[in-house]
């Protein structure tokens, strides 16, 4: 295996700290990538080795061995970050809260207020209400969606409220009530950055390999 990869497989060996996915899980997968590069440089040694092929010959036959590696590096890759894109969307779904939304009373009240003041206004408001105020806050704001404001940038259209800091506030919310689900919402966030590196990291080893001849 190159020294790049393996250095990479061997850390997050040596470094596994999920408490919510078992590691043959999380790792096993990783060999598939390995084991492309392998067979990569295993023809490639054959290729440089090989006393019946011309100069030109050589550099074509890596070439294409190097070719089919990337090719074999993203068939592997891809359909595995689609599936964990999919895991993540489940368990973001699944994490976020399904309470009882406010009734229409209390929403129109809310967003008559909002509207009376300026975005800045309404972001001190935000940060310094309750959960539950929070909750008839942001009711109010999805009902409207986008609307006309005056800012310090000028006129604009913008949600009453931050998107950001709703997406943050929900996330505290729901990450208080289900600490666990938080938990491996945030380790299955790691693991496709795990994939996106390895899968990096193989294809850039058989490129710099071919650079090398």
């Amino acid at each position: 295996m190159a020294d790049k990869l393996r250095l990479v497989l061997d850390t997050l060996d040596r470094n596994f700290r999920f408490t919510q996915w078992p590691k043959t899980a999380v790792l096993d997968p990783f060999r598939e990538a390995a084991l492309i590069v392998d067979r990569f440089f295993e023809q490639k040694a054959t290729i440089d080795a090989d006393r019946n092929l011309t100069r030109e010959g050589k550099v074509a036959a890596r070439a294409q061995a190097g070719k089919t590696a990337m090719e074999a590096i993203n068939k592997w890759h891809a359909p595995r970050v689609a599936g964990l894109d999919a895991d993540l969307a489940q368990h973001r779904t699944a994490l976020l809260p399904t309470g009882e939304k406010p009734n229409a009373r209390k929403i129109d009240f809310m967003l008559g207020l909002l509207q009376k003041h300026a975005p800045e206004e309404v972001s001190v408001f935000y940060s310094s209400a309750t959960d539950d105020e929070r909750v008839v806050m942001e009711a109010a704001a999805a009902s409207v969606g986008r609307v006309p404001m005056k800012t310090a940038n000028g006129l604009v259209w913008s949600p009453l409220l931050n998107p950001e800091s709703v997406n943050d506030s929900v996330i505290a919310r729901a990450t208080a009530k289900n600490p666990a689900g938080a938990q491996k919402l945030r380790e299955l966030e790691e693991i496709k950055s795990m994939h996106v590196t390895v899968a990096g990291i193989a294809t850039a080893e058989v490129r710099e390999a071919l650079r090398e001849g």
